[in-house]
């Protein structure tokens, strides 16, 4: 009953009851289950990071890189999903705006450490 995202008719949509939905959403029955999809994108995260750690041949650091882009991502798609308060800087929740600063960062520590 908590931590979902907008309304939704999709099959999978979670039902939340009357006094958890947001005053904007009361009509609304069934919504996002942010939390799964979250999991689920993690798991597929963790394969990718796994399987590139098996049989890649990377430099050190590279899969903690790749992992902080790609969690930045899935962090960006949730957070235009949910509904719960979160603080904003000119419109825009700062989960999303630390996450695209994470991505920019890292992208900056990958192309320093291939030019050194």
């Amino acid at each position: 009953q908590e931590i979902f995202g907008t309304p939704t008719t999709l099959p999978w949509g979670i039902p939340i009851e009357l006094q958890h939905r947001p005053i904007e959403y009361l009509s609304s029955i069934y919504f996002h289950p942010t939390f799964l999809y979250e999991s689920i994108l993690s798991i597929i995260n963790f394969a990718i990071l796994f399987y590139l750690h098996k049989k890649q041949n990377l430099k050190v650091g590279t899969i903690m890189f790749i992992y902080l882009i790609n969690y930045s991502v899935i962090r960006i798609l949730m957070e235009t999903l949910r509904t719960d308060t979160s603080p904003e800087i000119l419109g825009i929740r700062w989960p999303i705006i630390i996450s695209t600063a994470i991505i920019f960062i890292t992208i900056g520590f990958i192309h320093k450490r291939r030019t050194v």
